[in-house]
């Protein structure tokens, strides 16, 4: 079955058999980004040999280089593509930012780009008001849409707005009542909508209804954000635009805080370099925030029962992905917190770093005694920029 990917839990939770991720480009053109699938659905191909038969492999592939075939699918589009294959499902994700090419085979999918992705991604509702209704709509960095419309009462079908609202200041609070009532149906059209309060709700349009809205609606995450005017559909687009630009700059402040709370931490020696440690306390839940870099790939094998990993010098097999992606799903599925950033951006140039229960982290630690220290682990030459850290 093939689907767009709505909600990513089921790729970052997705674990055991083999697990297909393909990145693609954005602005590459048609032509060339099927080139490119092409290229990596032939690396793939390698990578499966050893574990199917040739009508396993034919039969976990096909559904893939059937959109080799499709007119629309890779149109040259700004937004990067990646492509999820495991068992029978086939799933895909359009990605608004540049990622890295490549293919990984594994027992996890992988993930960092949509990690990186989601840090930065701030989806939202806004309500606009006209004389005639209020709109609910919901959107997200590339799309907006219309989740609900609500009509005011019409008393009289000759009356204007503006005589309606007259009508109802005379009756004291005609008009404030109804806006209580279309408040809660924004409300529970929110709730229907999602169970997450999460996404915070603009308004736009006429300033009097939104103030009543505003005062009457339960829910929490809403900004009186009256510098949004003008009442007409075509402002909608436009005030969308402002708001994805400002909560743009309020992710990138978040990042960078969430970054230099690690730079101050490592300074107080409150952090997590050992890769080794870092696995054992991410399996035991005992991570609260871990940073990973984005542009380097420790490849291996982790052991999620027990913490153990295994570095290779290269991806191996059909089972080994990037280490610390493996880790980074894990913390996740625990509850913990996952910065993904640039390497040169990591304190040191550590790959990885992690806050955790340092009582946890004092049990651990004498497991890496000097005597049973495993070696120094250093990057592949090609991509080496920085030492995994064993102290």
């Amino acid at each position: 079955m093939k689907h767009p990917v709505s909600e990513v839990s089921g790729i970052l939770n997705s674990s055991g058999g083999i697990h297909l991720s393909i990145y693609i480009e954005g602005k590459l053109g048609i032509v060339e980004s099927k080139k490119m699938l092409q290229k990596y659905l032939v690396e793939a191909e390698v990578y499966l040999s050893p574990v199917l038969s040739e009508s396993e492999k034919q039969k976990f592939l096909d559904p893939i280089y059937n959109l080799l075939l499709s007119d629309t699918f890779l149109n040259g589009s700004e937004e990067s593509y990646a492509i999820f294959r495991k068992n029978n499902e086939l799933s895909y994700l359009k990605l608004p930012l540049k990622v890295a090419a490549g293919c990984h085979v594994a027992t996890t999918f992988h993930v960092k780009p949509i990690l990186s992705w989601k840090q930065v991604e701030r989806k939202f509702y806004l309500i606009h008001s006209d004389h005639e209704k209020i709109t609910l709509y919901f959107a997200n960095k590339t799309t907006c849409q219309k989740i609900s419309a609500y009509e005011f009462e019409k008393n009289d079908e000759n009356k204007t707005f503006q005589e309606r609202n007259a009508l109802a200041t005379n009756k004291n609070a005609t008009f404030s009542n109804q806006m209580k009532i279309l408040a809660k149906q924004i409300d529970f059209s929110i709730s229907k909508h999602s169970t997450e309060n999460t996404n915070t709700l603009f308004f736009s349009g006429i300033s009097q209804i939104n103030k009543e809205i505003f005062s009457n609606l339960k829910y929490p995450k809403k900004v009186h954000s009256t510098f949004l005017s003008g009442s007409s559909r075509k402002s909608i687009s436009k005030n969308c635009e402002f708001i994805r630009n400002y909560l743009a700059k309020e992710a990138l402040k978040a990042h960078e805080s969430s970054v230099e709370d690690f730079r101050f931490a490592l300074l107080q020696n409150r952090v997590m370099k050992n890769i080794f440690q870092i696995a054992k306390c991410a399996v035991l839940g005992k991570i609260q925030r871990l940073i990973i870099s984005e542009d380097q790939n420790l490849f291996g094998k982790l052991n999620e029962k027990n913490g153990d990993i295994k570095l290779y010098p290269r991806d191996k097999d059909h089972e080994d992905d990037d280490i610390l992606d493996d880790i980074a799903q894990i913390v996740l599925k625990n509850g913990g917190e996952v910065i993904v950033t640039p390497s040169q951006k990591i304190p040191n140039y550590f790959p990885i770093l992690a806050i955790s229960d340092s009582v946890l982290q004092d049990q651990i630690a004498h497991i890496f005694s000097e005597d049973n220290k495993p070696d120094t682990i250093f990057l592949p030459k090609k991509e080496r920029t920085s030492q995994v850290s064993l102290n």
